[in-house]
């Protein structure tokens, strides 16, 4: 089966019950379903019963298929032990996962909910299709300190503080002047361009100078938010 990207497979299934293959309409639109089709239609892992929601953090580990992690990014699932069953989702960012059977959405139907804290995060051993047309032109919120470099390429080629404008200074993790140009954490930024370096997507600042900054990892792993 070709993989699909997390967006095609949300655009797919959106408003819909999702079921698995063996549920014969029983397990139609249960939280589990969807997140199965969801491993096997984008992660191409295997699609098969591995208990309820709040099993899949021994199942799914125990497997190989995946690891739970602290620091939560797009596409890792979402394990929560609440219940008689749990629930389980798909992370989007951090006030967003996209689930079924919840009841807070759409009828129970697959959908956008709010971010439920207090879950475990399983992160897929198995990169994600790229979204690379999520990647437009706009304002984007840095999730981590991202090095400013002259092109859209990961050589030797980054700014050192001395070679940058002075309206980017204030944003800067360094101030030495032959430190490497770092954009702090948080900083909000325009994009001019968007370049894909096959699934790495790159996106050029709105300032005099090339300033290009990597926006999604190949792994499919976000490096900013677009906020506007």
């Amino acid at each position: 089966m070709t993989k699909i990207s997390l967006k095609q497979f949300i655009d797919k299934t959106k408003g819909t019950k999702v079921d698995v293959p063996w549920g014969k309409g029983k397990l139609k639109g249960q939280c589990v379903s969807l997140v199965q089709q969801y491993i096997g239609q984008c992660l191409g892992q295997p699609m098969k019963p591995r208990g309820n929601a709040k099993d899949w953090t021994k199942t799914y580990v125990n497997e190989g298929l995946g690891k739970i992690t602290k620091n939560a990014r797009y596409g890792d699932i979402i394990v929560y032990n609440i219940g008689q069953y749990g629930h389980i989702a798909i992370y989007i960012n951090s006030s967003k996962m996209y689930d079924q059977n919840s009841g807070y959405h759409d009828n129970y139907k697959a959908g956008y909910g709010k971010l439920i804290k207090g879950g475990t995060y399983l992160r897929p051993n198995a990169s994600l299709v790229p979204d690379t047309d999520i990647y437009t032109k706009g304002v984007y919120k840095l999730l981590f300190n991202k090095c400013l470099r002259k092109n859209h390429n990961l050589g030797n080629n980054i700014y050192k503080v001395i070679e940058c404008n002075k309206t980017i200074e204030p944003y800067l993790v360094n101030k030495k002047a032959n430190d490497k140009a770092e954009l702090k954490k948080g900083s909000e930024v325009r994009i001019t361009n968007i370049y894909n370096e096959n699934g790495r997507i790159w996106g050029k600042l709105n300032f005099t100078k090339p300033y290009w900054i990597v926006l999604q990892n190949k792994d499919g792993s976000a490096q900013a938010n677009r906020i506007s």
